[in-house]
């Protein structure tokens, strides 16, 4: 069931670039362009921009194109957050489809699972989906971080509306999780909304900093 709040209740985004969030390589499709153009291009310029880093969704302003594109509809990108934080919602965000065509519209990200790391010494429930670091680790030229836990568990499991209202939408994780504090999560894209590609726009995550790291500030 799709959750949505206002964003002035949401508080603080974790997941911002500005305020220390980075992309998890190792855990992160590869980019991917839909349009041809820019390999084409790249052999008359060697210039040629790179294509939009995973990092774009880490932005809080979301802008037609600037999106991160991976091939196909099943894909995955890793997120560190700044600190240890007990996490009580995230939130997607793609732009309207009145303001694209209907083949960028379909790009959208439809069935989403999310997944979070867990501090070490937490104590794994017997009700939560868990599955192992290395299913996740899908680019062999980047090593796990070296401070992830061996063990993910599912957050949340989500169906974006492309034709919803607001178009960043909220909601909320597993009601266990809020008790256990997460430092790296993975979001899985499961399906689109019929597009041979996915794009991206924004990830948010919303919730509380652990009260032991906030001990040791």
């Amino acid at each position: 069931m799709i959750q949505q709040f206002p964003l002035s209740t949401a508080g603080r985004n974790f997941a911002l670039h500005g305020d220390g969030a980075r992309i998890i390589s190792a855990f992160t499709s590869p980019s991917h362009d839909s349009s041809g153009r820019r390999s084409a291009l790249r052999q008359l310029l060697c210039d040629f921009p790179e294509l939009n880093p995973p990092e774009v969704i880490l932005e809080d302003d979301v802008h037609v194109g600037e999106c991160f594109e991976f091939q196909g509809s099943y894909g995955q990108i890793g997120i560190s957050l700044p600190e240890p934080v007990h996490i009580s919602s995230v939130s997607l965000e793609h732009v309207s489809p009145t303001m694209v065509s209907s083949g960028r519209a379909r790009q959208a990200p439809k069935e989403i699972e999310v997944w979070a790391s867990l501090e070490r010494g937490a104590v794994l429930d017997s009700r939560w989906s868990v599955r192992s670091a290395h299913s996740f680790h899908i680019s062999s030229s980047h090593s796990l971080p070296a401070n992830a836990t061996p063990s993910f568990v599912r957050a949340a499991q989500l169906e974006f509306d492309l034709f919803g209202v607001p178009l960043r939408q909220q909601f909320h994780v597993t009601e266990v999780l809020p008790a256990c504090a997460v430092r790296h999560i993975i979001i899985v894209v499961r399906s689109n909304w019929g597009s041979d590609s996915t794009c991206l726009y924004h990830v948010g995550v919303y919730g509380n900093i652990s009260l032991q790291n906030v001990d040791t500030m």
